[in-house]
């Protein structure tokens, strides 16, 4: 259901930036609010590793107390958050959500015992469906989310090659681009990193640092060669944190965050449903992310691909525990990994 308000507001998120200058109150007051859910949803996915291990001699209270400071922190930047008059709505049933979550972790131990959770649930289910009613209803009646009629369908790879405004290096990326899909990725890979050189600290380093990362993660295994003489993980994880750190857009900004989180996930922190899942980290590097993209539109009003990103970020899943995303080998991170560079 939430996904659905999601997919709701892509389609009719109407990108009036290049009429007002910059995303509307209302959207960036949307935008906010999707974030401080994602950090609601974090708690519930953190929760569900003390539940899993949870057994007749350890107690769910100490975590649980632990949610509850959590959650306080997130009602109590909600409710400093000011938000337009359409958003009234929403903003006072995503409190009542973060209310039921507190009192459903706040239990005592010894009141715990008498709780009936089943109805517990079912009052926090009715308080997300209104939430979710308010999303949907501020969206079709907010004049600001209408489409462009009669616009070109954009295509991204000729707005990628644009980019790059040699004539020669144009022609390097599209051969790399077609040795990538003939999966010769060691010598795309040599290709992308003498533009990479070139183009250091310039808004078409981004492209070239998320395609280094398809030679490695896609020829690792029949390619291994790749690995010494392009890079490893740590070596494609130190590229694209160091580019997300330095507040630089690049068009493909949203995906190096998810190729980020995601190789990070996978090799780093671990896969297990078991071990840890630092989401609220993510988050936080998400934020400036998409701060550095609010910046670039504020700077560049009008441009769609840009706008785009926002929403590309929003749709990027919290890695879960025995969520539907999860596999018999881990966390969801695995159906991540599979999804930016198929086994």
């Amino acid at each position: 259901m939430r996904y659905l308000s999601i997919v709701l507001f892509v389609l009719l998120f109407g990108f009036q930036t290049a009429v007002s200058g910059g995303l509307t109150d209302v959207e960036e007051g949307l935008i906010e609010i999707f974030i401080i859910e994602m950090q609601h949803k974090a708690v519930d996915i953190e929760m569900k590793l003390h539940f899993a291990v949870m057994d007749s001699t350890t107690s769910i209270v100490p975590a649980a107390l632990e949610a509850v400071e959590t959650l306080t922190r997130i009602r109590d930047a909600l409710l400093d958050y000011t938000v337009p008059e359409e958003l009234s709505d929403v903003k006072a049933s995503f409190m009542d959500v973060i209310e039921m979550s507190i009192r459903g972790y706040g239990f005592t131990a010894e009141e715990r015992e008498d709780v009936d959770f089943e109805l517990e649930n079912d009052l926090r289910n009715e308080c997300f469906y209104e939430y979710w009613d308010n999303v949907d209803m501020c969206v079709e009646q907010t004049s600001s989310f209408t489409r462009h009629e009669g616009e070109e369908e954009f295509s991204y790879p000729e707005y990628e090659i644009g980019l790059f405004e040699n004539e020669q290096d144009r022609e390097q990326l599209e051969q790399a681009n077609t040795l990538i899909t003939d999966r010769r990725y060691l010598p795309a890979g040599r290709i992308l990193q003498d533009l990479l050189e070139k183009y250091e600290g310039d808004i078409q380093e981004g492209s070239i640092i998320t395609k280094i990362a398809d030679c490695v993660e896609l020829g690792r295994v029949p390619f291994p060669a790749v690995l010494e003489e392009i890079g490893d993980e740590e070596y494609l994880i130190g590229l694209l944190d160091d580019f997300i750190k330095t507040g630089t857009y690049s068009p493909r900004l949203a995906w190096m965050y998810f190729q980020w989180r995601t190789l990070r996930q996978f090799y780093i922190v671990g896969v297990s449903n078991y071990g840890d899942i630092p989401n609220d980290e993510y988050l936080e590097v998400l934020r400036e992310v998409m701060g550095t993209i609010g910046q670039y539109i504020s700077e560049h009003p009008g441009d769609v691909h840009a706008e785009d990103q926002i929403l590309s970020l929003l749709l990027i899943p919290l890695i879960e525990r025995w969520g539907d995303r999860s596999t018999r080998m881990g966390n969801s991170v695995w159906s991540d990994y599979n999804y930016l560079w198929p086994f």
